[in-house]
């Protein structure tokens, strides 16, 4: 927040309720974890990543892969949408995979496919929250359309932020996801 020149890198080091917070500032909330996953595999349900079933590289996320000696997170956040579009979805939704963890709506449950089905939250079994998207200082693993973390609420961490999620219309449906 407030960092000089930083001002086009994704809102980060927020805790769950502050991502809430800023989501609904800006007149939206937190995708739930279906929602995530819907818009990273948006018209490509077998895909490995958002953008596709290539490796990530440089030109699709912001990430990091020390043990191969690849890997572009520099050490912090890159700029909202600056591997577009080779890393967005068929969307055009950016950053889905890399740069920051996205809080979701969801409380963690280990079983998934226990959640709702209609794109509700989970309350989840544990006090424990979503994160989903991988980062800039995580591998390519965590960058999967299907990778997710629980973690507790009350972490902030330089590597997760928020995504925003609105409604259009009349519609309960969500919309392009924004950071």
């Amino acid at each position: 927040w407030h960092t000089p020149g930083r001002a086009a890198h994704p809102i980060n080091a927020l805790n769950w309720a502050e991502a809430t917070e800023v989501a609904e500032y800006l007149s939206g909330r937190l995708p739930t974890e279906a929602e995530w996953e819907y818009a990273a595999r948006l018209n490509r349900n077998d895909a490995r990543y958002p953008w596709g079933e290539g490796a990530p590289t440089c030109s699709e996320a912001s990430y990091d892969d020390s043990a191969l000696g690849q890997g572009c997170g520099a050490g912090s956040t890159s700029p909202i949408c600056d591997r577009s579009p080779a890393g967005d979805n068929s969307l055009g939704i950016c950053d889905l995979g890399g740069n920051v963890w996205e809080w979701t709506a969801d409380g963690y449950s280990p079983n998934y496919n226990s959640t709702p089905t209609d794109g509700s939250a989970s309350p989840g079994v544990s006090a424990s929250k979503v994160i989903r998207g991988g980062s800039w200082n995580t591998g390519p693993e965590t960058l999967t359309s299907t990778y997710r973390l629980e973690m507790s609420p009350s972490i902030r961490s330089a590597n997760i932020g928020v995504r925003v999620t609105r409604n259009v219309g009349n519609s309960e449906a969500p919309t392009e996801a924004e950071d």
